[in-house]
């Protein structure tokens, strides 16, 4: 497994060109035939329930593509039921540049993936519903009623200051607290491909030296343009010269609004959809008491808008 480092802050690189992440409204499990394993090659039994789901997490960022391109399956996933969702499809489409998608799309490949290999795992998406800082994760249950979170998109997992595990559900009960003091972000850093239809479609976020720097970066692709960047939790490139690309310095706004501390994590309180996998009735009742009504947010500022 790789070496995983924690840090403090959530910074996670994301073009705002891309940064509304939506998922499916319904759960549709169906009989059909569930796809092979993917990356069980990766996993070893002296790996606990956590390690594992960090592996796959990796892989999946290691070899997704965002962005969008005219690929039908890649642009319709979410029509797709569970058990008829076919990870090698996806891959194979990332793989020869003609697929991509956003961070509902990663969210969903990974939890079939972990599902496949026998870790029970949701899609989570959360944020402000009807505005661009949305996004989507992964929740696992790495040990017996203890569920993690796993970000795909932008290659992290959440765990505590000491970089254990952290439980989700405790997780929310802190946030509706006011309290983050105990959660960090671990990961490493992959190389991501870019898609763009259009670099113009950036212009307008962000300043004159990052247009400059990503034009620099193009690639001509038959169906998009492509730039290759890392993906890490606080690259120097992403902080100060286009801090603007940055999703969670959006929500970070977005939240102070709203009367949070200046946070993003506290998205993580307003679930937009239902999750998303088989079974997922439990666990969605229990995330359901924990956020019916934030406990930070002043009775006299507007909700946010919450559609499930």
């Amino acid at each position: 497994m790789q070496r995983l480092v924690s840090i403090d802050l959530l910074a996670i690189l994301a073009l705002l060109y891309f940064s509304s992440c939506s998922n499916r409204v319904e759960n549709r499990p169906s009989d059909s035939v569930v796809s092979r394993p993917i990356f069980a090659n990766l996993l070893n039994d002296d790996m606990n329930g956590f390690e594992k789901a960090v592996v796959l997490r990796r892989a999946i960022a290691d070899t997704f593509d965002i962005g969008t391109t005219s690929d039908d399956l890649c642009l319709n996933f979410a029509n797709i039921p569970f058990q008829e969702f076919v990870v090698d499809s996806f891959l194979l489409r990332f793989g020869n540049n003609t697929g991509a998608g956003k961070c509902g799309l990663a969210g969903s490949i990974l939890a079939k993936t972990m599902n496949d290999n026998g870790i029970e795992a949701y899609t989570y998406n959360y944020g402000f519903a009807g505005s661009r800082p949305t996004h989507v994760v992964v929740i696992a249950q790495t040990e017996e009623n203890f569920w993690t979170l796993h970000d795909p998109s932008y290659n992290y997992s959440i765990t505590d200051t000491l970089g254990e595990p952290k439980d989700f559900l405790k997780l929310l009960q802190e946030l509706g607290q006011q309290n983050h003091s105990n959660i960090s972000f671990s990961g490493d850093t992959v190389m991501r491909e870019y898609h763009f239809k259009s670099l113009e479609g950036v212009r307008g976020f962000v300043n004159e030296d990052c247009f400059t720097f990503l034009e620099s970066q193009l690639n001509i692709n038959e169906d998009s343009l492509l730039i290759l960047r890392p993906v890490c939790h606080s690259c120097s490139f992403d902080s100060i010269l286009c801090p603007e690309l940055n999703l969670w310095h959006n929500l970070s706004q977005r939240v102070k609004e709203l009367g949070f501390p200046a946070q993003a994590v506290y998205g993580l309180l307003f679930q937009i959809n239902d999750l998303w996998g088989p079974n997922s009735k439990a666990l969605q009742m229990e995330i359901d008491q924990i956020n019916k009504i934030p406990t930070l947010v002043s009775e006299s500022i507007d909700q946010p808008t919450i559609s499930k």
